[in-house]
């Protein structure tokens, strides 16, 4: 609970303090460098930007279908949990994991029989689907410049090595780190060394 309101707090006050942060480390750096180092802090905030772009329309693109599948079935509060799976799905699992249960138990309070349940159970491994196999890889991945397989071995090595809050970071962490590897590439395919 505690992390819940730091976080937020520390990302604000980072966010505002950033172009000092940015300047000071550019005052460092040796000025041959400079234009290498605007260089990739114009790829990082591109592929960033991208990223956050493209969660924003998944989710959007979610949250109409599960509004629209929710209304269909005749839900209490369609609109409102359909927002919720939809824009809760950018924590991975969690998110869509208590959506489900919320929706489940709406159902219940409105004594919906065991048909319902299943018809509910296949709109959300729909949706899933849909976001996996389809919308992150697309959308997501192209903003990022990473492909369905980077993609999903980024998740997994996030998910494995830091857990839910792996996850979450895979993708961006996973898309600064092809940047400089190419800055990286680009200036070794420069040097005489490669050359021969």
């Amino acid at each position: 609970v505690l992390g819940l309101i730091i976080i937020p707090l520390l990302g604000y006050y980072l966010l505002r303090a950033f172009h000092k942060i940015y300047t000071h480390i550019v005052s460092i750096v040796p000025r041959r460098l400079h234009s290498l180092l605007e260089e990739i802090r114009l790829k990082v905030h591109g592929v960033l930007g991208g990223f956050i772009r493209g969660q924003l329309v998944v989710s959007s693109v979610l949250a109409v279908y599960y509004s629209i599948a929710f209304a269909i079935l005749g839900l209490d509060l369609a609109l409102v949990l359909g927002l919720m799976a939809g824009f809760l799905n950018i924590i991975p699992y969690l998110g869509i994991l208590t959506v489900f249960v919320l929706v489940n138990l709406v159902a219940l309070l409105k004594g919906a029989v065991i048909s319902k349940f299943i018809v509910l159970a296949c709109v959300f491994g729909v949706g899933m689907a849909l976001e996996g196999s389809f919308l992150t890889p697309r959308i997501v991945g192209k903003r990022v410049g990473l492909g369905p397989l980077s993609l999903l071995l980024s998740l997994l090595v996030g998910g494995e090595l830091l857990g839910l809050t792996g996850m979450l970071l895979a993708i961006p962490v996973a898309a600064v780190f092809k940047i400089f590897l190419g800055v990286a590439l680009d200036h070794y395919q420069s040097t005489t060394f490669y050359k021969g």
